[in-house]
């Protein structure tokens, strides 16, 4: 809430400074419109982020709203912010498109949030129409009048690359701060949270579509987890090559997290510009371990429902399906959906982004943790669950994963292992657990 007053004040007193550009109504239709935009979004981003307030006019220090019509307001969209940002920046990043709107304001405003804290110079990849406003291999800052312009003297450079060292720098810090003090998480922007959530929300949503489409209940019946993660940085990829990223990603523990077949039916198809799989088979429905959903987004959002394994109906154990937890597979899924995040950060060209990655599991009331599988079998345990649903997530550099998986699995284990009887996930275990998932993958 304080961030948007901020936006609204400004909008309602507007001022340019070097943390915050005006520009005139743009119409995103428009190539030039898009490069004039791109010019300042450049050189935010490298003086360390700001805002640009879109439908003002000024004459020296007096700004005031455009009277006329805004040019195509509805061509303003996080897309195509995102798109411009795509089309002209090396490397590219995200920015955040907000509305403005207020009774004592002629029109509603976009308001553009450029991030900052770059580890290196954002330069200008392309020219923009005859040259104008973006020309190809130029870096940009902010400089005092305030304008965008390219560095002009040694001292700019300086200061420029300066900011640049200095992120870096913390960004090391705070990876190495991490492993000595045992802090396993980051914040999550607030954007990346809601971001992450509406994305899950969407999973799921999609994921029941197609159930009742396939009338595929009988095999979720009892229970299924999800993982989804979300990337803070966007890779720049389309779904072809997102395929072969997932491809790349894959390693091999049996039947691996977003797992990638073939063969018609359960290959994974285009869907609405995002990647989608379901791997059923109607004489496979009973076995919902073997029946996962999942689906991957250029945007680098990724999401991931399989059934219970301790629900198949050919256990060995003579488990009756519904009312086990094993808690070593519960800690290897958690595991191997981390290093898949860090795998698809590394293979997709964002190996430092932050990554909000959520776990649900449904179907709980009435399982008892259990040792089932692997050198610890004894049975059911006594430990019974009577609540159904539990959510765990946190926020995690990607490169900060391997790191420290342990740590990061504990966390995340520990919301699910407590509805047993407030029990907690044994480190010992866990590192056993991680260090076989880890053999198996050949350590990443």
């Amino acid at each position: 809430m304080a961030t948007n007053e901020r936006w609204t004040q400004l909008a309602l007193a507007p001022t340019e400074s070097l943390e915050t550009e005006l520009k005139g109504w743009l119409d995103l239709n428009s190539n030039e419109d898009k490069a004039n935009l791109a010019h300042a979004i450049l050189a935010l981003a490298n003086h360390g982020g700001g805002t640009i307030l879109i439908g003002y006019e000024g004459v020296g220090s007096t700004w005031s709203e455009v009277a006329a019509d805004p040019l195509s307001l509805d061509s303003f969209t996080t897309d195509a912010i995102n798109g411009i940002v795509e089309k002209f920046a090396d490397p590219p990043f995200h920015c955040e498109l907000h509305m403005v709107e207020h009774e004592l304001l002629q029109h509603p405003h976009p308001v553009v949030v450029v991030p900052g804290g770059h580890r290196v110079p954002v330069r200008a990849k392309r020219d923009g129409p005859e040259r104008k406003h973006v020309l190809k291999d130029t870096y940009y800052i902010r400089r005092p009048g305030p304008q965008s312009a390219p560095p002009q003297s040694a001292s700019e450079w300086q200061q420029f690359i300066h900011r640049c060292v200095m992120a870096d720098r913390d960004s090391l810090l705070d990876n190495l701060r991490a492993a000595l003090s045992g802090e396993i998480s980051r914040t999550a922007a607030p954007s990346l949270d809601e971001t992450a959530a509406k994305w899950e929300g969407e999973c799921i949503k999609r994921f029941k579509a197609l159930v009742d489409q396939k009338q595929a209940q009988v095999t979720y019946e009892r229970g299924y987890y999800s993982c989804s993660y979300v990337f803070g940085d966007r890779p720049h990829v389309d779904v072809a090559a997102l395929l072969d990223a997932l491809r790349a990603a894959e390693r091999q523990t049996g039947w691996p997290v977003w797992i990638v077949f073939d063969r018609t039916p359960i290959a994974p198809y285009p869907m609405d510009g995002q990647i989608e799989c379901h791997v059923y088979e109607r004489e496979q429905a009973r076995e919902p371990a073997r029946s996962d959903f999942w689906r991957a987004a250029p945007d680098g959002k990724f999401f991931l429902l399989r059934g219970f394994r301790e629900d198949h109906t050919d256990q060995k154990e003579k488990i009756a399906p519904g009312t086990a937890l094993d808690r070593a597979l519960s800690i290897r899924i958690i595991g191997e959906c981390l290093m898949h995040a860090a795998r698809m950060a590394q293979t997709l060209g964002v190996p430092t982004t932050a990554v909000n990655i959520r776990l649900t599991w449904v179907g709980l009331s009435g399982r008892r943790l259990s040792n089932l599988y692997d050198d610890w079998f004894d049975g059911l345990g006594q430990s019974v669950s009577r609540q159904e649903v539990v959510s765990s997530q946190l926020t995690v550099d990607a490169d900060r994963v391997r790191l420290q998986l342990a740590d990061l699995v504990i966390e995340l284990t520990k919301p699910l292992f407590q509805v047993f009887n407030f029990e907690n996930p044994q480190r010992p275990r866990v590192e056993e657990v991680l260090a076989k998932l880890l053999q198996r993958t050949g350590g990443a």
